[in-house]
C-alpha cells in the first residue's frame, strides 16, 4: 500500500520531494509527539546507523524491501522522457478504485501510461491496456484486472 501511494507521487508532473524516511520505510515515532508536544516530530526520528545498516542488509526486512522497492521506480522514472517534468500529463478514467495518467513527451513521442490499483481489492478496468510493463511483467497482452495496490506503468 505504501509502494502504491508513493507510485502515485512518482507517476505525477513534475520533480517529486522524497523524504528519507519514505524511502527507508520509517514508521510514524509516535513516541517523538508524546515526548515534545510537536506534532512534526511524527516524522523527524533520529535512526541509528549501525541499526540502519544492519536492517538495510537484511532482505527480509520493511526498511530492505521498501528501499529497494522505490529505486527501482526512481530508477525507472529516471530512464524515461515520458516522466519528464516537460511532459505531457492526462488523467484516465479505467475505474474510480484506479489512479490512471497518461504522460506523453511531445519531442521524443514516449507514452507511458501509468495505473494504480489504490484499493485492497481486485478491480476490473473499464478497458484493456496493452503495452510493456516497465516494472517487470514484461508484454501485456491484455490487462483487464489489478490486484490490490498492483502499479503498472505501461508503455505503450
Amino acid at each position: 500500500r505504501f509502494i502504491a501511494a508513493q507510485a502515485v507521487m512518482l507517476s505525477l508532473k513534475g520533480i517529486p520531494g522524497i523524504y528519507y524516511h519514505s524511502l527507508l520505510g520509517s514508521g510514524n515515532w509516535i513516541e517523538g509527539v508524546e515526548m515534545s508536544g510537536i506534532n512534526r516530530r511524527i516524522n523527524r526520528q533520529k535512526l541509528d546507523y549501525h541499526s540502519l545498516a544492519e536492517q538495510l542488509d537484511d532482505k527480509s526486512s520493511l526498511r530492505n524491501m521498501v528501499l529497494n522497492a522505490q529505486k527501482k521506480l526512481l530508477e525507472i522514472r529516471s530512464r524515461h522522457s515520458a516522466f519528464s517534468p516537460f511532459s505531457n500529463q492526462k488523467v484516465l478514467d479505467f475505474s474510480p478504485s484506479v489512479f490512471a495518467l497518461e504522460r506523453y513527451h511531445p519531442e521524443t513521442k514516449e507514452k507511458i501510461i501509468t495505473v494504480i490499483n489504490v484499493t485492497d481489492k481486485t478491480v476490473k478496468l473499464h478497458e484493456p491496456i496493452k503495452g510493456i510493463d516497465l516494472l517487470g511483467s514484461g508484454n501485456v497482452e491484455t490487462m483487464t484486472r489489478m490486484k490490490p495496490y498492483q502499479i503498472a506503468w505501461i508503455l505503450v
